[in-house]
């Protein structure tokens, strides 16, 4: 075989293989091969664990105590008032938070791009967590 022939067999092997197509469509994938960006939240980071950390108390309190509250205490007092005011600023603050926060897709994939994560987040959580800051105790 002749160098040129081998040449002609790579080259029909690499049009017609669809695994190399792939291969080849990821290196020029620039979504999917992202630059670090710094307006991402890494899951592991350390600021990320404790945010989470911050959140499970709010919403332990928001599970647990607040409807005990709102059927049995017939008082509102202003330490309550200023304590669901801070929690309606963390769930907002949290919003800002999971816009900017990496996740895993289904192919435990760590997903960075920002239009991905702004989608998902879209698509996931954020009306949930639209209601869960709007302030009923004001306006109502």
């Amino acid at each position: 075989m002749t160098e040129n022939n081998i040449k002609e067999g790579e080259k029909q092997l690499s049009d017609h293989d669809p695994a190399i197509e792939s291969i080849e469509s990821l290196e020029d994938d620039d979504d999917l091969i992202e630059e670090e960006n710094k307006w991402v939240i890494m899951p592991d980071s350390k600021f990320k664990n404790i945010w989470n950390v911050i959140i499970i108390f709010y919403m332990l309190y928001t599970s647990s105590i607040l409807p005990y509250r709102v059927c049995f205490v017939e008082e509102y007092s202003s330490f309550y008032y200023n304590f669901d005011f801070v929690m309606n600023i963390i769930f907002g603050l949290d919003i800002i938070v999971s816009s900017f926060s990496a996740y895993y897709d289904d192919d435990n994939v760590l997903v960075t791009n920002n239009r991905y994560i702004a989608i998902n987040y879209l698509k996931g959580w954020c009306l949930i967590d639209l209601v869960s800051v709007f302030p009923f105790n004001d306006v109502l």
